[in-house]
Formats: C-alpha cells, structure tokens, sequence
C-alpha cells in the first residue's frame, strides 16, 4: 500500500509540473481587431468583448489584435488584490513557445520625473527647441508609463544604443473601483532586448501575468529596517537589556502579497 501511495505521489508530482499539460489547457481565444483600440485605461471600448475571469476571482481579462499588435484589457475588480501594481507595475512573461517558462517579461509600470529628466529621454527622440524645452520646465514632474524588458532575475534589460522598435504604450486608471490596465504589445520581438511577443496572428503564446510584491523602494526600506533592528539587537545584547526585540523584526516581515498566474492566448487571423 505504502508502495502505492508514493506511486501515486511522485505521479501526481509529474503532472503538476508537465509543460504539456499547460499547453493542452484551452487557450484564450483573442479577437481581431478591425482599428486599434484608443488605450486609455477604460473598457468602454470593449463592451461586448468576451472577458476570461482568473480562477482564483478578482481579475478578469480580454484580447484584441491586428497584424501588428496584441492588445489586452486587464481589469482587477477586488481591492484586496491591488497590492504594489500602483507602484511596483505589471510584469508580462511572454513565451512564444506555449509553455511558462519566465525567461523574458516586460514590465509595465509608471514612473515620476523631472522636467529635465523628461526632456533628457524625448531628445533621444529627436531635437527639441528651446521654446518647447521652456514649456516643458513649466511643469516640474511628469508621469511617464514605461514598458520595458526584464530578464529571469526580474532584472531590467538595457537597450543598446542605436536599438530602436514599435512604440509599447499602456495606460491604467481607476474605473468604478475598478483598476484597469490597457497595454499594447507588438507582435514582432525585432531585439531581445524590446518589447514584443515573437508569434504572428493564428499563433498560441503563454503570457504569465504578475504583480505585487515588494516594490525597489520597499527593498531598499526593509534593507534598512532589517540592518536597523539588527543593530538594535546588538546593543541590547551587549547592554544586556532584556526587551523583546522579535517583535519590530516581525513586523518588518510583513510584506505586501505578490499574485501571478499564467494563460495561453491564439492570436486571431483576418477573416
């Protein structure tokens, strides 16, 4: 019997961790889209539009694409799963292969700039006058929504100089307590290390969604608690006072929930 049970077991241990399983799952089936969608983090324009729920609850989904872009409309409808992605973003891992295998991701997220630091990225772009750089200026900080590529330790890729492809635009915003994610992914990956799928329409791809977690600001912070409770401790060994100083360390421990979960969607064809 025992024999049996640990049959069982290692079995059942197989499968969990079968790729080919993942692939069998039925794929979500993405729509075409006859004009791009305008991305401003609303479902306005995705009435009608079939929208897959996450098996745990709490976050529901659509596709659309066209010959050159995939786009998704990534809604989380329950507060209690927001986390960091105000913060810290939404990582997309993309394998074309249809498996889930977290080699590449993009993350998309915002970030806060200055002024210069805003007209230092839009000259990459071109040349900019001293009029426009003025009006600029009048406004001390922008929000920028960024999409860019991280590697297998989440760490972010640079971009070579001279690399340049289809622009990645996303935008998200609260709908009726409701924050929605409105992204726009090209099809054709033309350098690893820009945003892109790598499959054309009619293809099947994995996309693993992530968010939560700590954010880089709160690594930094619990860097330093840690270090300062540490210290903490060490001078009240050394005084030998008897305080407990497990509950500051437990507290620091509490970090916010990380949440991820894979999907295969088939890019739609023309008809």
């Amino acid at each position: 019997m025992r024999n049996n049970a640990a049959a069982v077991s290692i079995a059942l241990a197989i499968l969990a961790g079968s790729p080919i399983l993942f692939a069998q799952a039925p794929p979500v089936e993405s729509v075409w889209a006859a004009q791009p969608p305008k991305l401003d983090a609303s479902s306005r324009e995705w009435e009608g539009a079939s929208f897959t729920p996450w098996e745990n609850g709490g976050v529901q989904y659509a596709f659309r694409n066209d010959g050159g872009n995939l786009y998704l409309l990534f809604m989380i409808t329950d507060p209690k799963l927001r986390s960091t992605i105000e913060e810290g973003g939404l990582t997309v891992w993309v394998d074309p292969a249809g498996q889930a295998s977290k080699d590449y991701g993009i993350l998309f997220h915002r970030k806060r700039i200055t002024a210069n630091e805003s007209i230092t990225m839009l000259e990459r772009q071109g040349v900019l006058s001293d009029e426009q750089k003025a009006k600029i200026r009048q406004t001390p900080y922008y929000n920028y929504y960024l999409a860019e590529v991280v590697d297998k330790k989440e760490q972010r890729v640079p971009v070579p100089a001279g690399v340049a492809g289809p622009p990645v635009l996303f935008k998200f915003a609260t709908e009726k307590k409701t924050l929605v994610f409105e992204l726009e992914i090209p099809l054709a990956r033309v350098n690893p290390a820009l945003p892109g799928l790598g499959a054309d329409p009619g293809d099947a791809v994995s996309l693993g969604f992530e968010w939560g977690g700590l954010t880089e600001a709160g690594r930094i912070a619990l860097a330093r608690a840690r270090g300062a409770q540490s210290d903490i401790a060490n001078e009240q060994v050394t005084s030998g006072r008897g305080t407990d100083i497990t509950a500051g360390a437990r507290k620091i421990e509490r970090t916010p929930t990380k949440y991820s979960f894979w999907t295969v969607v088939k890019l739609a064809k023309p008809a």
